[in-house]
């Protein structure tokens, strides 16, 4: 501290000793000594009170030992935003130059204002988010700007680059401040963020929000768990009362820092868990890597799979809207009940107004449904399809099985495959399964009159005799159809290792 202090007053004991000499000194010279000065002394304070201070930007907290440093320097992050406008090249603007190249630019103050932001390791040069603003752009004639802050993304270390989410955060609330005092409405604004750019879009509603402005709404995509866990009070997430309507998308949810990059628990206004909010489908199972990753700050396609696709998900709402797929969803006490089908409603209508059906993705706004909401999606793109629910009831006079049924249903050229799971046994039903899957958007509708269904389990005889007997097979989209089989009771055909059985299912036959 000492050091740094002298060196102030040596600087400061010069300019007096140029003065005394007679030496002119130019009124720019005399204001950078000055501010050298300054920026010394503020910096030195700011670190004794655990906090780092930059001009424009304000001072920022240092805490605890999992963060250990503050942001940057904004020279460093070298942040940029780039207005993209329909017909236009894209063009750079600053909240720095008093709001010259927000003025020169093509910016519209009466459209609205869509903001995107990557996440760690991202950058605006990112192929996805390039499409996802030309289909923004498609849809809505609007401002969208790319928030890119790769530089500050980097690294090397996740630690630092969730440290830098508080300047950037403070960066765009600037650039906000400017739109606003020139006419843009926050009402109209929309900011999307990814991972630790959920973070910063947190970050820019609240200090606003401080200033008595509300924006008009932040989309959180799996927002980034390090460091912004509750456990935690290094840096605070994104909330709901950082815009006036929050949603959030959770793929990668993780209850254990090493499960997953994304936050589990409910942020937004209305927060979404496609497939439960973990273990996506088409992805793999990764404990180890995610571990590694969180301590190196290093990613794969591998470990990011089910972060990524929380992003993915957004991007299919946003330009898959001829085939009229939405990503309809409905709300349940939990996950694993959710998991084990028993909240699948008899139908998801987007236009009820009983709270009882939302949608996922860019028109989230449009659903009436709050709280955390549930849906199921397919392993590949286009991951959103027919969403469908299946139940098998076994006969309480047979074996039950010691494993999850295995269905797979067939319709044309599409297999669908469910893993059900047992329930606690009726003992006037029989053993009761169920269980979720996601079929091809518009196979399953009240066209369809036959589904093949296979049906396979693990399973190893007792006692010479035993059978398996299936009495009631039902498959249910959420448009009220369903297909099912109620006749005669079947028998599991078994070997040592798997009983298999096929049934045809009809379209509302019992």
């Amino acid at each position: 501290m000492w050091v740094s202090c002298l060196l102030a007053l040596l600087l400061l004991a010069d300019l007096l000793e140029a003065q005394r000499a007679g030496l002119r000194l130019t009124d720019e010279a005399r204001r950078n000594v000055r501010k050298r000065v300054t920026t010394m002394i503020r910096e030195r304070l700011g670190r004794r009170s655990k906090e780092v201070c930059y001009d424009l930007l304000g001072c920022f907290p240092v805490d605890g030992p999992l963060l250990k440093k503050g942001p940057q320097d904004p020279k460093d992050l070298d942040t940029r935003f780039y207005l993209y406008k329909r017909g236009k090249e894209s063009e750079g603007i600053s909240y720095t130059d008093g709001r010259e190249s927000l003025v020169s630019s093509h910016f519209d103050t009466a459209k609205p204002t869509k903001f995107i932001i990557h996440g760690f390791k991202g950058s605006s040069k990112d192929i996805s988010a390039r499409i996802v603003v030309e289909q923004l752009l498609n849809l809505e004639d609007s401002n969208v700007i790319l928030l890119d802050w790769a530089k500050g993304a980097q690294g090397p270390s996740y630690r630092l680059s969730a440290a830098n989410t508080q300047l950037v955060g403070k960066q765009l609330e600037l650039i906000l401040l400017d739109m606003i005092s020139l006419g843009t409405s926050p009402s109209q604004i929309h900011i999307i963020g990814f991972s630790l750019g959920a973070h910063i879009a947190g970050y820019a509603g609240r200090s606003l929000s401080q200033r008595g402005i509300k924006l008009g709404r932040i989309t959180g995509l799996d927002p980034a768990s390090p460091l912004f866990r509750e456990s935690f009070t290094s840096l605070p997430a994104l909330s709901k009362e950082d815009a006036a309507f929050v949603d959030v998308i959770h793929t990668d949810g993780s209850i254990l820092l090493t499960e997953g990059f994304g936050l589990l628990r409910a942020l937004g206004h209305v927060d979404f868990f496609p497939n439960g909010g973990q273990d996506q489908p088409g992805c793999e199972y990764v404990f180890a890597s995610v571990l590694v990753s969180h301590l190196e700050g290093t990613v794969n396609s591998s470990t990011i799979c089910n972060h990524a696709r929380g992003f993915q998900l957004f991007m299919e709402s946003v330009t898959s809207k001829q085939d009229g797929c939405q990503f309809r969803s409905f709300p349940c006490i939990s996950r694993e009940h959710f998991r084990s089908g028993a909240c699948f409603p008899s139908k998801c209508e987007i236009n009820s107004t009983d709270g009882s059906c939302g949608i996922m993705g860019y028109n989230a706004d449009l659903g009436l449904a709050r709280g955390p909401l549930y849906m199921v999606t397919r392993e590949e793109r286009p991951f959103c399809g027919d969403q469908l629910q299946s139940i098998v009831v076994l006969s309480k006079n047979g074996l039950k099985p010691r494993s999850n049924i295995l269905l797979s249903a067939k319709v044309e050229d599409d297999t669908t495959s469910f893993e059900l799971r047992n329930e606690p046994r009726d003992p006037f039903q029989g053993y009761v399964y169920r269980g979720l899957s996601a079929s091809m958007y518009g196979l399953y509708n009240s066209q369809l009159s036959n589904v093949t269904v296979t049906l396979v389990l693990r399973y190893a005889p007792r006692m010479i005799g035993e059978i398996i007997v299936a009495e009631y097979v039902r498959i249910a989209n959420l448009d009220g159809d369903f297909w099912s089989y109620c006749g005669k009771p079947v028998i599991f055909e078994t070997n040592d290792e798997f009983g298999v059985t096929t049934v045809n299912l009809t379209y509302k036959s019992c």
